[in-house]
């Protein structure tokens, strides 16, 4: 394996974990009663900052430093776009009125879309 095939792994094996990342929080939020406000902003901290740290441990493995603010802003919109694209789906009735497994399987499939076109956009 070469250097660049082991950048795309790293950078597919990221994109699992933002996206896994995103429906755990969104999934939690999503269990709560109604007025959600809160939750969506402790639920987008915690993404933001365990994709950042996540993201700055991977360029440290890699000899860049000091990226953690470009990673924290970079994390930051990636979150707060996918949690409100999944804020905007899980509004919708058929989706209220699926089984357990769909609604996860849904949003899992949701964010990974939404975390790709954004990182595609970004990066």
């Amino acid at each position: 394996m070469n250097s660049s095939q082991i950048a795309k792994l790293v950078l597919f094996a990221l994109l699992a974990v933002a996206a896994l990342l995103v429906s755990s929080a969104q999934w939690r939020v999503v269990q709560r009663p109604t007025p959600r406000r809160r939750a969506y902003v402790v639920a987008g901290a915690v993404s933001t900052i365990l994709l950042a740290g996540l993201v700055s441990a991977t360029d440290y493995m890699v000899g860049r430093r000091g990226t953690f603010v470009m990673n924290l802003a970079m994390a930051a919109v990636v979150c707060a776009v996918a949690l409100g694209v999944g804020e905007w789906w899980t509004r919708r009735p058929r989706w209220a009125a699926s089984g357990r497994v769909y609604k996860f399987m849904t949003l899992i499939s949701l964010h990974l879309l939404t975390v790709a076109m954004l990182l595609y956009v970004l990066v």
